[in-house]
């Protein structure tokens, strides 16, 4: 019976057997954690000037939800209907050109609906 010789890790100075694609455990891990170059991940905010941890899509906590919530990270608008529209739909929907009535907004917030 011959006993099978394991490859070692492709890392040059590395004599360790092989785990997965062709790295030691040692190694592989690395390689999981940091990538195969070597280089760490960026951990903070993408955002210029911000320090903060990343939380999604290479923001901080606060960006993403600023994102979120205007669709854009320093917290801006993007974009709003112009006054005419926004009477035309109000118009539509039987709210006055100025806004909902105090009525109105008391009525929705008990509807069942929300």
């Amino acid at each position: 019976m011959t006993t099978a010789i394991r490859p070692s890790c492709t890392i040059p100075s590395c004599q360790r057997d092989r785990k997965a694609r062709g790295l030691c455990p040692a190694h592989y891990e690395q390689a999981r954690r940091q990538g195969i170059t070597g280089t760490r991940k960026p951990t903070d905010c993408d955002v210029d000037g911000c320090s903060n941890p990343r939380h999604a899509r290479g923001w901080c906590i606060g960006h993403y939800t600023r994102w979120k919530r205007t669709g854009s990270t320093d917290g801006a608008v993007i974009s709003q209907l112009p006054r005419d529209e926004l009477v035309r739909l109000r118009r539509a929907v039987g709210i006055p050109d100025d806004g909902p009535t105090p009525e109105q907004v008391v009525a929705w917030r008990t509807e069942e609906a929300w």
